[in-house]
């Protein structure tokens, strides 16, 4: 066996332990190998072989046939992958043209079905948690208005009564109230400032 046969043959067996599914197609987009994980993961036997590599991978979004003429190295996140039974999942691919063979060009491609999932579920937490942060703003918005309304009556009548000359004892007693509305008026600007921080 020549040296050129026996790095095929050492390329074969590592694509074939990879755990990505590895495709190479020609300047047609004919695939001309695919390893075991192409095979497991999308169905499909040796008939595979032969097949247009846009018959496997596909896009609504990605324009034109992104598959011939690859001159460089090229990702692409947006693609589906079809198995032989028509079901589908979302891939992420690499592309890569063979430095050894002109027209020739190697495909990776990982599923990436969970990613998707985890991505989805946290885009539902965020607006979740968002909706929640709006609805308790709003509570402490409506809490702090009902607080402060009774506290500013209290403290105008306070007010009041010590323009109309109390007695020491009661002058006493009202300044006391006051300092409580005060206090309670700087404990619900608080409660809005870390409110607001918060958010």
């Amino acid at each position: 066996m020549g040296a050129e046969a026996q790095t095929a043959e050492i390329c074969k067996r590592v694509a074939d332990n990879a755990i990505e599914m590895m495709f190479e197609f020609d300047r047609e987009g004919i695939i001309r190998f695919c390893n075991s994980a192409a095979y497991e993961e999308l169905g499909y036997g040796t008939e595979m072989i032969g097949l247009p590599i846009y018959a496997v991978f596909m896009s609504e979004s990605v324009q034109g046939n992104v598959f011939l003429d690859v001159k460089e190295r090229k990702e692409i996140t947006d693609m589906v992958a079809y198995r032989k039974n028509a079901t589908c999942f979302p891939v992420y691919i690499r592309m890569t043209p063979d430095e050894k063979r002109a027209g020739f060009t190697f495909l990776m491609a990982v599923n990436i079905t969970d990613q998707k999932a985890l991505e989805k579920e946290v885009l539902a937490l965020q607006a979740q948690a968002k909706e929640n942060l709006q609805v308790r703003n709003e509570f402490i918005a409506n809490v702090t208005h009902e607080l402060r309304t009774p506290v500013n009556g209290v403290k105008g009548h306070t007010s009041a009564l010590l323009s109309d000359n109390p007695t020491a004892e009661q002058r006493r007693t009202l300044e006391i109230i006051q300092r409580c509305c005060d206090d309670m008026s700087s404990i619900i600007n608080n409660i809005l400032d870390f409110s607001k921080l918060e958010a």
